[in-house]
């Protein structure tokens, strides 16, 4: 688990969870670092789609 703020803060800008959930311990440390690993599948899968797209170099 990264010691960053990010890691439990980047979910907020999108709208997973609010930073008062946070603090008021409504969102737990367990879903913190699911929605975290849901996120990087995801932006895993859009750049593979992105580079599956593009245009061969031939």
């Amino acid at each position: 688990m990264p010691d960053s703020e990010e890691w439990y803060l980047q979910p907020i800008e999108f709208g997973y969870y609010s930073y008062a959930d946070l603090k008021t311990g409504v969102i737990q440390i367990e879903d913190i670092a699911e929605i975290n690993d849901m996120m990087r599948a995801n932006a895993e899968n859009r750049w593979r789609l992105h580079e599956a797209n593009k245009p061969s170099g031939g």
